[in-house]
């Protein structure tokens, strides 16, 4: 029998790949990472040590998680003008663990997200570090200057995109549904944002067209890092390049919900 392999009932073998499965068979140029030579933050989060009171949040996480990329089963008829892009970039210093890759209903939280994203949108990859998450079995792209926080990281997806019209998400909201998603892309502008009723807005669950790039540039060339702050940059008209930033109404607030900390973890998943 080969290695890996399992007899079960019957005489039947399973074989278990430790490959992660790639998301899109016409994806052509994937950004490779680790391999069986994978750093501790990706095998070995299990053994990450935290606070005690925290354990519990992160008890069942296996120390060799098989994480699956394949989300084709989800995808509906083909949109080759838009694409979504999953920022893992974070240091997740609340969380106390790598949150892209803990553990959610049996699913890596990053790739909980991309589920959400595949209700709107077949072109699905990542912005982050290629050696850290290549194994979530997305295509990976490297920030463009790394350090600088989220809004390098939509720079470098809007750089990189073959599409016109790109949904950014954070990869801690998983409850995020397909209605707001698609009024996003409906909303037009240069830039689709949603807002609360208090004026709170939603930067990364937003649509950001490549029309927006130069904008959003000019924005960190100047020495923006805050996300919010570079899009009221964007909108200001006298401004030497500026965007047009559409707000969309937030009808339900619960679908945002970020998942910072380990209590935030417990409250989404157990009440």
């Amino acid at each position: 029998m080969a290695a890996g392999a399992t007899r079960g009932a019957g005489g039947a073998t399973t074989v278990r790949s430790r490959r992660p499965v790639f998301a899109f068979a016409r994806t052509t140029l994937f950004t490779g990472g680790a391999g069986e030579g994978a750093s501790s933050a990706n095998t070995g989060m299990a053994s990450i040590s935290i606070k005690q009171k925290r354990i519990d949040t992160f008890a069942n996480l296996p120390k060799r998680p098989n994480f699956d990329g394949n989300i084709l089963g989800k995808l509906g008829q083909p949109k080759s003008d838009r694409a979504a892009w999953i920022l893992v970039g974070g240091r997740s210093s609340r969380m106390g663990v790598d949150k892209a890759h803990a553990l959610s209903a049996g699913r890596a939280l990053a790739l909980r997200v991309a589920d959400r994203a595949a209700s709107v949108c077949n072109l699905i990859s990542v912005v982050g570090d290629p050696a850290l998450y290549s194994d979530l079995g997305l295509p990976v792209i490297a920030d463009t200057r790394p350090g600088a926080g989220p809004l390098a990281a939509i720079e470098a997806a809007l750089t990189a995109t073959s599409a016109d019209a790109n949904l950014i998400l954070a990869c801690d909201m998983p409850a995020l549904g397909s209605n707001i998603l698609e009024e996003l892309f409906e909303a037009g502008g240069d830039i689709a944002v949603p807002r609360h009723e208090s004026g709170e807005i939603e930067p990364l669950c937003a649509v950001y067209r490549r029309t927006a790039l130069p904008a959003i540039r000019e924005a960190l060339d100047s020495g923006i890092r805050g996300v919010t702050e570079a899009l009221r940059r964007c909108a200001q008209q006298g401004n030497k390049v500026s965007a047009e930033v559409r707000y969309v109404r937030v009808a339900d607030p619960a679908a945002f919900a970020n998942l910072n900390t380990p209590e935030d973890w417990r409250r989404y998943h157990h009440g």
